[in-house]
């Protein structure tokens, strides 16, 4: 495991064939940032992906932490009724965060692939406030964890992503 630290406390860690493609990522960077124009289009980035036990979710400078983490063998039906609960635009956040489990993702990143939902950062953030009572009614922490930054940064733990899928197809 290679692992990176930066600032704010904050530490990266990945596999060496991870780290070996970040590091052909700055390389190529560096080389061509005098160019004016973008590098050709090549694979897209891959998300820093976070496994359970991360110690970057404790990092966390979102609320909404004053419950209990989701249980996958014991909380289906709370997750059910929070998922079928929310707005539309929460539940398409819920299933975006859900369908890629411990990615980071920021909010730019969110708002382009949601056809509209979100038309910018701002949007996301506010339609976040139609969790704000089924997540009490829960008494559970927040599905998903996130990071304040330019921009923000959201997530959802692998667990808690399979127990929310779950949850999806039983509605």
């Amino acid at each position: 495991m290679i692992i990176i630290n930066l600032e704010s406390g904050m530490a990266l860690s990945m596999s060496p064939p991870q780290a070996e493609d970040i590091f052909e990522q700055l390389q190529n960077q560096l080389r061509n940032r005098q160019e004016t124009s973008p590098p050709a289009a090549g694979p897209a980035p891959k998300s820093l992906q976070l496994s359970d036990g991360h110690p970057m979710w404790d990092k966390s400078s979102g609320g909404g932490r004053d419950g209990k983490e989701w249980d996958l063998s014991n909380d289906l039906e709370r997750a059910e009724t929070l998922y079928h609960s929310v707005t539309p635009n929460v539940r398409f956040f819920l299933d975006f965060l859900m369908d890629r489990p411990g990615q980071l993702l920021d909010a730019d990143e969110i708002c382009e692939h949601s056809e509209g939902r979100f038309t910018k950062r701002s949007s996301l953030a506010g339609s976040l406030n139609g969790i704000a009572k089924p997540y009490r009614e829960s008494q559970r922490n927040y599905p998903f964890y996130w990071w304040e930054g330019d921009p923000s940064q959201y997530a959802m733990k692998p667990v808690v992503a399979e127990l929310f899928r779950r949850a999806r197809t039983r509605g």
